[in-house]
């Protein structure tokens, strides 16, 4: 019987790698792609099939996987508060927070990782991080939470504000700027084109997703080509909300006022540098260097936090938040 090839949807594909991440089974990963997807290539599955016939080969897939999660997951069964206890999938943590004088939840990031398309050529390849993580609540401690990220250096003139995309953005501001941004795509016959995306105009970046907190930054290698370096470094902070209020515009967020409690914190992001070391004026992706940066945990803001808060965007038309930060303690209740 002739073998049919059968590619397994690229979402399906994606997700299983991100469970295996998540769970600390690097290894299983690797093993997972050498033994069924042969044309596994770097941290994305992109193109990969697994040869198999309609039902046996289906079969040994499915017992494939469940033999490597059983053989890793046990070691990722890992739940503590404090900062003594350590994670074991790089980059993860789980730490308890603080509300005023108690305890009001856990905050965990499962993973902190490089990205990369793996394209073969530089022309079309993105690079930059994933991260996840998400919040978990005691429901006698319930508020109003939410993640205010800013990014604290911002080096990537290919992104601009939606509402001016004449003028960069500043080197911080509120991640995502209020009601969209401006970058840069490529269309299916592999041409450059832009695109914006919509935002609201609140200034949580979860947009609705809490609690989980999940960013995926990224950007062309040619845009690093274009301008020496791309470079995105974050702070975010899981807030609890003390006040809120909008004013009378909403095509405006700076007649709005919101005063938050920041609870815990932490630092990360990437840079792509471009050189010419290859072949002189030859396009190699040897020419890129690509920076994952440490992840820090923070227990206060930094001052370029503070500074993004209150940072302007635009020139003619000009916009920004009014954010203050205040005690914990006065952080409002909401029912559970």
């Amino acid at each position: 019987m002739l073998r049919q090839t059968m590619e397994l949807p690229f979402p399906l594909r994606g997700r299983l790698q991100d469970i295996l991440h998540s769970l600390g089974c690097n290894n299983a990963v690797t093993s997972l792609g050498s033994s069924l997807w042969p044309h596994w290539r770097g941290s994305t599955p992109r193109g990969l099939r697994a040869r198999l016939t309609p039902a046996s080969d289906a079969r040994l897939l499915v017992q494939r996987i469940g033999t490597l999660l059983r053989s890793c997951i046990g070691a990722a069964l890992l739940f503590c508060l404090g900062a003594a206890c350590q994670a074991q999938v790089p980059g993860s943590w789980i730490r308890s927070v603080p509300c005023g004088q108690v305890v009001c939840g856990s905050m965990e990031i499962a993973w902190y990782r490089r990205f990369f398309d793996g394209d073969p050529t530089p022309a079309f390849e993105r690079q930059g991080v994933n991260i996840r993580g998400r919040f978990r609540g005691f429901r006698e401690q319930a508020r109003e939470f939410h993640y205010l990220q800013v990014i604290t250096r911002f080096e990537a003139g290919d992104f601009r504000w939606s509402r001016e995309p004449a003028v960069r953005l500043p080197p911080r501001f509120v991640d995502a700027p209020p009601f969209g941004m401006q970058q840069h795509a490529v269309d299916a016959q592999g041409r450059f084109h832009t695109v914006v995306r919509v935002f609201d105009a609140l200034p949580w970046y979860d947009e609705g997703e809490f609690p989980v907190f999940d960013d995926r930054p990224r950007a062309f290698l040619a845009s690093a080509r274009r301008h020496g370096v791309v470079a995105m470094e974050f702070e975010t902070w899981l807030v609890c909300v003390i006040d809120a209020s909008a004013g009378p515009d909403p095509e405006r967020v700076s007649d709005d006022r919101y005063e938050v409690a920041a609870l815990i914190g932490w630092s990360w992001g990437y840079e792509i540098v471009h050189e010419d070391r290859g072949v002189h004026g030859v396009d190699e992706l040897e020419d890129y260097t690509f920076n994952l940066l440490p992840m820090r945990i923070l227990g206060e803001p930094t001052d370029a936090f503070e500074a993004g808060l209150g940072a302007t965007l635009g020139g003619r038309e000009t916009d920004r938040f009014n954010i203050l930060l205040g005690d914990a303690a006065r952080c409002r209740r909401v029912p559970w």
